[in-house]
């Protein structure tokens, strides 16, 4: 009969088998599949998310610029016309002018243009795009009038009245696009279908590779302040109950 000492107890090694090794390694497999779509997700909205924040400040300085100006809305990224450097929306943001922005690169820069951190969504930054360039397009409806105003001293071409919208809560003020557009010049094309679907158009952003943001949608700006999303056939001018609303979005009247 043999006998173990505890000293021969105490030396005894144990380890896991290789049955328990492949079913700890498939557990962990089951876990990652799960949580790194769901991570993803989350990404995702959140930055769909700071997508609308960045869309109800431009509101609130346009709702400032609008009321300093007597009703006028710019259309478009009008520079101050004592300071080329600088937005005339610059005064209207809290930054006060030196907001850090993020590239794609990752790089933290300042910048002295406060407009400049606000011209994209971050869903929008790839493909060596950075917020050097608009993503966010002021609309010019059908029906603006394009007349000068004065704004903080300063006279500014291109601008319409609001008291001109028949319907604020209808109206597009601002809407995503793909990089590079500073407006969306309806009433200068004639035609909505040609100002959405042209090189910078609310539709091409959706449809060209690398650009599609918020699972095929656009946010938009809406001249009472909301910000609602408009669907890829929320924007397709050739279906008619879309045209519909379309003409509306993009029309004064």
């Amino acid at each position: 009969m043999q006998i173990y000492t505890k000293r021969s107890r105490l030396k005894t090694r144990h380890a896991f088998t290789l049955i328990e090794l492949l079913t700890v390694i498939a557990i962990i497999g089951i876990l990652a599949a799960i949580i790194i779509p769901t991570v993803s997700k989350v990404r995702k909205t959140a930055k769909k998310a700071q997508c609308v924040a960045r869309m109800r400040q431009w509101g609130n300085a346009i709702a400032l610029q609008v009321n300093d100006s007597k009703s006028k809305v710019i259309l478009g990224y009008a520079k101050d016309p004592v300071d080329s450097s600088k937005y005339i929306l610059d005064t209207y943001f809290n930054s006060g002018g030196n907001t850090v922005i993020e590239e794609s690169s990752g790089k933290v820069t300042d910048n002295k243009s406060a407009t400049k951190a606000f011209w994209g969504c971050p869903t929008g930054i790839n493909g060596g795009n950075t917020l050097t360039a608009s993503q966010y397009a002021f609309v010019v409806p059908i029906g603006a009038s394009r007349t000068a105003t004065m704004i903080l001293g300063q006279s500014v071409s291109n601008s319409y009245s609001v008291t001109d919208a028949s319907s604020p809560s209808k109206l597009i003020l601002m809407v995503e696009v793909k990089n590079g557009a500073n407006n969306l010049d309806v009433a200068n094309t004639g035609a909505i279908q040609t100002a959405l679907e042209g090189g910078n158009g609310v539709r091409s952003m959706q449809t060209s590779d690398g650009y599609v943001r918020h699972g095929g949608t656009a946010n938009a700006l809406f001249l009472d302040g909301h910000v609602s999303a408009l669907s890829l056939s929320d924007t397709d001018y050739t279906n008619a109950d879309a045209k519909v609303a379309l003409d509306r979005y993009f029309s004064l009247r």
